[in-house]
């Protein structure tokens, strides 16, 4: 008899430990998601017209500078560009006269890049490329114009100065 019971106890142990394995549930996956929306983008510019004074003074004048903001959180960094209307501050009453101005934008710590009409005509460009967490996070800028020569003839001088800021 002694047997017949060691026999079903080792009998119900492989089976109590077969059954045992069987009994386990399926994996389930989650998918977990995020997102950033992507920003390139320059603000913080409350003038959006900028009088340089009187040009016939033979002075080489300069603006305090002007603050504003710049931000792109693409990983490849931005493109920051200046662009001249006019090739500098021309006047229609003075065809011909341009009077050629530096206009310098600094990233913060980042760095610093100028347009300079004397050497664009219309339409002429400078940029700047920039990158990193910090640019991502947005940047405290200026923006500084400064007048290089003086006009002879008399008339309003005007010129568009265009900041953008793109993926890189």
């Amino acid at each position: 008899m002694t047997k017949l019971g060691i026999g079903s106890i080792t009998l119900s142990t492989l089976f109590a430990a077969s059954f045992a394995a069987s009994v386990s549930a399926d994996p389930i996956s989650l998918l977990i998601t995020g997102n950033v929306d992507p920003v390139c983008e320059v603000t913080g510019l409350s003038t959006v017209s900028y009088n340089a004074g009187p040009l016939d003074q033979g002075l080489s004048l300069s603006s305090s500078a002007l603050p504003i903001d710049v931000k792109c959180n693409y990983k490849s960094g931005a493109v920051i560009t200046l662009a001249t209307l006019n090739g500098g501050l021309t006047s229609a009453e003075a065809t011909g006269e341009v009077v050629d101005y530096k206009a310098t934008l600094t990233a913060g710590a980042l760095g610093a890049f100028a347009l300079n009409t004397s050497s664009l005509g219309a339409g002429g460009t400078a940029a700047g490329v920039f990158s990193g967490a910090t640019l991502a996070a947005g940047v405290p800028s200026t923006l500084q114009i400064e007048i290089l020569d003086d006009a002879t003839f008399a008339g309003d001088y005007t010129d568009t100065l265009t900041v953008t800021i793109a993926q890189n």
